[in-house]
Order: C-alpha cells, then sequence, then structure tokens
C-alpha cells in the first residue's frame, strides 16, 4: 500500500491537500482533507485495464 499527498486547490487562503491511497493491484482512492470528500476511485477490471 502506498500513500501519496499532493496540492489538490485553496480556499480563503488556506491550502488543501489531496491524498491517494494505491495498492498492488492497481486500484487507487483519491480524498481531500476539507471534509473527507472522495475526488477519484480507480479499479481495475478483470484484464487489469483501468478505464477512463
Amino acid at each position: 500500500m502506498n500513500i501519496t499527498e499532493s496540492i489538490f486547490g485553496e480556499w480563503n487562503g488556506h491550502k488543501i491537500k489531496t491524498y491517494t491511497i494505491s495498492n498492488d493491484h492497481g486500484m487507487e482512492v483519491s480524498c481531500i482533507e476539507y471534509g473527507g470528500i472522495i475526488t477519484g476511485i480507480s479499479v481495475p477490471d478483470s484484464k487489469g485495464n483501468i478505464g477512463v
């Protein structure tokens, strides 16, 4: 499992971070620290392909 952190944007002068959690099977979930809002989910299909 891997967790990465980056800047999502800014609101009222406060930088809002986004966190992405990924595993070895290609699944990823991203959320922002402002309310824990999920901003993205990626899950590979049975062939390992991730759709767009």
